[in-house]
């Protein structure tokens, strides 16, 4: 017991406290780790301690994102939509939303129908295009949108997304735009 003396006056000092870590704690502390398991980790526990931490889905659907595996894009999307519902003028949402129909067409493991790979650089289109109408000035936006154009055959869409994203700063687009005069 003689700790508890201890203890009482570390907390009246302000020095140790016994408040709960909130969602937002957690969120910072994936953000601020390199290791992929361990924001993992931090992101979930975000979720225990609020199930609508709206940085925690962003943070999951964005580990996800990357994949080429169905199952982990599934996952991400999930993410992506349930922030989506918390705020749905969140334009990272829309454009991770479309990112993770992108990554699904670059899955050289597998192939994939021509049919298939249009409709994902679509459905990804279509939410760029909602990304793009929340937030105008992002040229990531436009340079993976114009991908998708290129892939679905609609080159002047974009060389116009190209140059629009090479304007706004990117250095990427004014390459491709270059390349492709």
């Amino acid at each position: 017991m003689p700790y508890r003396k201890y203890f009482i006056i570390l907390i009246a000092l302000g020095l140790v406290s016994c408040k709960p870590i909130s969602c937002a704690d957690f969120v910072k502390k994936a953000n601020r780790t390199s290791s992929e398991n361990k924001r993992e980790y931090f992101y979930y526990s975000a979720l225990e301690t609020d199930s609508n931490c709206f940085d925690a889905h962003i943070g999951l659907g964005w580990e996800y994102a990357n994949s080429i595996d169905s199952t982990t894009l599934v996952k991400s999307r999930s993410h992506f939509q349930k922030a989506i519902s918390l705020n749905s003028n969140c334009s990272q949402c829309w454009y991770g939303l479309g990112y993770t129909y992108l990554s699904e067409t670059r899955d050289s493991s597998r192939y994939l129908s021509t049919v298939k790979n249009k409709l994902l650089n679509y459905l990804a289109i279509e939410y760029f295009n909602l990304a793009i109408s929340i937030d105008s000035l992002e040229p990531v936006y436009f340079l993976q949108r114009g991908n998708c154009y290129l892939e679905v055959g609609h080159d002047s869409l974009a060389n116009l997304d190209f140059e629009k994203s090479c304007l706004l700063g990117n250095s990427v687009a004014c390459m491709l735009t270059n390349d492709r005069k």
